[in-house]
């Protein structure tokens, strides 16, 4: 991660999809997470506590305190935090924790089986099917 003018603060290490590290010019820093991924604890390698952090619930407002400044963007259950809009982005949409909600419908509760026994991720087959079927009906009756 860089700063606006290109400078280098920070990298971080995963492992797992997870963000087991951050490296920076004072060396490596662990994160201890919470059962959701929260950001709980950071510690040095010699085990030092650099930082405790907290959050209300559903994530809103997470503050650090410690010497070690909080330089990541992971914050409620280690998503990345926009930081012009301040929501959570969650790989579909995005979180806003300060009311805790999405800030759009879940896409994926538009799932469907088509007749066949087909998978339809946006629903848009049976939309169809729907129509042509709306439409041959509407034909018959003018006939």
């Amino acid at each position: 991660m860089t700063d606006g003018s290109g400078n280098w603060k920070h990298s971080n290490v995963y492992a797992a999809g997870k963000l087991l590290a951050t490296y920076d010019a004072n060396g490596a820093h662990y994160n201890l997470n919470d059962w959701l991924g929260t950001k709980r604890v950071q510690v040095s390698t010699s085990g030092t506590v650099d930082k405790t952090c907290w959050s209300q619930p559903f994530g809103d407002n997470l503050n650090c305190l410690g010497p070690v400044a909080d330089d990541d963007n992971l914050h409620f259950t280690s998503k990345q935090r926009d930081t012009e809009t301040g929501n959570d982005y969650f790989d579909a949409r995005y979180y806003a924790s300060s009311v805790g909600r999405f800030m759009s419908p879940d896409w994926s509760a538009k799932e469907e089986t088509n007749p066949d026994g087909t998978y339809d991720p946006n629903g848009a087959v049976n939309k169809q099917a729907q129509q042509v079927e709306d439409h041959t009906k509407e034909l018959q009756k003018q006939q």
